[in-house]
C-alpha cells in the first residue's frame, strides 16, 4: 500500500503508510540489529562515500534511522533496500545535505533539543502563509513531539502570486529534515523511537483558498512524494480540530478505502478539544492546548500604526480571541470601542469582559508558563 494523505505541510505528508509496519517505540531487538547490518552492507559502498565526505549524518544512516527504515517496510529487507535506496537519490536530487547541515548547525548552536520555527529556510517569508508552532514546548506523555498547524490563513493563491516558490520548496525541505534530526536526536535522549504528533486546526478556512491549480501542479511537481522518499517513521497520529459537517464527510468516505492501520492514525475531534481529556493529556495539558489554539487568531501583518481595525459581532457568551507574537521589549496597546446595536433601546447597552494571557515561550527541559496578565 501507498496511500498519500494530500496535505502540504511540515509534519504531514504525502506520507507512506506501509499496512506492513511494525508497531511499537522500542529500540532494536537482536534480530533487527542483524537486520540493520545486512541492510548497511547493501550500501556499504554509498555509506562509506557518506562517511569520507562527512556526510554520514545520524539522522539519515545511523542505526536509528535505519530501524525507521526496516520497522516502516514490516522488517522485510528487500523491501528496506528498495526503500532506502530511493531516499538516498532523493536526498541527492535535492541537495538534502546541505539542508541537514544547516537543521543540524542550527539546533547545535541554540544548545536545545527543541527547534525553533525561525530556525526554517525562509521561515520569516513563509510565516506571512503559514501559522505554526513547529514543536511545542511540552512533550506527549509518552515523549512524542507536538506540532500544531493552523489553516486559517493558509492561502494557496497568495503563496503562490507573492512568494518565491523555492523558498516554499526549500522551507519544505527543511521542515521535513528539522523534524528527521530533531526525532533522532529525541530519540537518543529518551532511549525510545520518538514521532511527532500533528495537530491541524481546520477553524476559519475558506475552500476557495485551497482551490489553487497552480500551486497543486507545482506542488505535486516538486514536493509531491518528497516526504514519503526520506522520512520513515517519523510521523505519528494526525488530529484534526474543528473540522466542519463536509470535512468529517470526506474524511469517514476517504477512511474506508485505506488500511486500518492508516485509520487508527488520523482522528477527528470534536471542536477545538477542550472537552476532550484524553486529548488534552496527549497534547501536554490544557495550558500549552490553549496556547497552540492561540496561535489559529495570530496577527501576522502590522502597519506602522499597529494592526488594522477590526469589527467583530460577538454574541452573547461568546469570544473572540486575537494573538499577537512579541520579543522582549516590544509594547502592545488595544484599543477598544463597543458600537451600539439594534436591541440597545430596550436591553440595556451591550458590555465586553477583556482580558489578556500571556505564554511565553521555554527551551526544551523547562515547564511552560503562562500568566493571567489583565
Amino acid at each position: 500500500w501507498d496511500v498519500r494523505v494530500p496535505a502540504c505541510f511540515p509534519g504531514l505528508g504525502p506520507v507512506a503508510w506501509m499496512a506492513a509496519a511494525i508497531p511499537g517505540d522500542h529500540l532494536p531487538t537482536q534480530e533487527e540489529l542483524k537486520l540493520i547490518g545486512s541492510l548497511r552492507t547493501r550500501f556499504e559502498d554509498q555509506l562509506a562515500g557518506r562517511a569520507a565526505n562527512g556526510r554520514d549524518y545520524p539522522c539519515l544512516v545511523g542505526d536509528l534511522a535505519l530501524l525507521r527504515v526496516l520497522r516502516g517496510n514490516g522488517n522485510d529487507l528487500d523491501q528496506a533496500a528498495v526503500w532506502y535506496s530511493r531516499c538516498l537519490r532523493t536526498v541527492a536530487e535535492c541537495n538534502l545535505d546541505e539542508v541537514v547541515a544547516d537543521m543540524t548547525n542550527a539546533l547545535d548552536q541554540a544548545g536545545t533539543l527543541t527547534p525553533l520555527d525561525d530556525m526554517l529556510p525562509y521561515h520569516a517569508e513563509i510565516k506571512e502563509y503559514v501559522r505554526a508552532i513547529f514543536t511545542a514546548p511540552q512533550l506527549s506523555p509518552a515523549g512524542d513531539l507536538i506540532n500544531y498547524i493552523s489553516f486559517a490563513r493558509f492561502d494557496m493563491w497568495a503563496l503562490t502570486s507573492r512568494a518565491e516558490w523555492w523558498h516554499w520548496v526549500r522551507y519544505m525541505h527543511g521542515a521535513t529534515v528539522m523534524r528527521m534530526v530533531e526525532c533522532d536526536r529525541q530519540s537518543r535522549a529518551q532511549g525510545r523511537l520518538v514521532r511527532v504528533i500533528t495537530i491541524i486546526d481546520v477553524a476559519e478556512c475558506a475552500l476557495r483558498m485551497f482551490n489553487c491549480p497552480k500551486f497543486h501542479i507545482n506542488h505535486s511537481r516538486d514536493l509531491g512524494s518528497f516526504q514519503e522518499s526520506v522520512a520513515a517513521e517519523i510521523f505519528g497520529p494526525v488530529v484534526v480540530l474543528n473540522a466542519p459537517w463536509l470535512i468529517q464527510k470526506l474524511v469517514a468516505g476517504v477512511m474506508r478505502f485505506v488500511p486500518e492501520r492508516f485509520q487508527q492514525k488520523v482522528k477527528l475531534v470534536k471542536g477545538d478539544g477542550t472537552d476532550d481529556p484524553d486529548f488534552v493529556r496527549l497534547v501536554g495539558g490544557e495550558a500549552q492546548l490553549k496556547q497552540l489554539l492561540s496561535v489559529r487568531e495570530a496577527i501576522f501583518r502590522t502597519g506602522p500604526q499597529g494592526a488594522r481595525p477590526e469589527l467583530h459581532a460577538i454574541p452573547a457568551r461568546a469570544a473572540v480571541v486575537k494573538s499577537l507574537d512579541v520579543v522582549p521589549g516590544q509594547r502592545v496597546d488595544w484599543e477598544l470601542e463597543v458600537l451600539p446595536a439594534f436591541g440597545d433601546g430596550w436591553l440595556g447597552e451591550s458590555d465586553i469582559r477583556f482580558s489578556v494571557d500571556a505564554f511565553w515561550l521555554c527551551e526544551a527541559g523547562q515547564e511552560a508558563s503562562h500568566e493571567l496578565i489583565a
